[in-house]
């Protein structure tokens, strides 16, 4: 019965030191080096995201937003 209690509580520990790791992380770090993180939903789904970007990465993303939709509006349409 001594082992079996023994199992039980190392058991415990081990469930706790897992909960421990996975508990949320301090918001300074990446505040602190420029990064803004956001919650996103992303289509189809229903479960939010953390997102999170630098300025630059911001930037070359409506950078290439642009582009994309310039290219859009110079492609040839389909007759009806």
């Amino acid at each position: 019965m001594n082992e079996m209690n023994w199992k039980t509580v190392s058991a415990g520990v081990l469930a706790l030191a897992m909960l421990g790791c996975a508990a949320p992380q301090d918001n300074q770090g990446p505040a602190a080096a420029g990064v803004t993180c956001t919650q996103e939903v992303p289509t189809g789904s229903n479960m939010p995201r953390r997102v999170c970007s630098t300025p630059k990465s911001d930037a070359d993303r409506d950078a290439d937003a642009r582009e994309m939709s310039r290219r859009a509006a110079q492609a040839p349409s389909f007759p009806r």
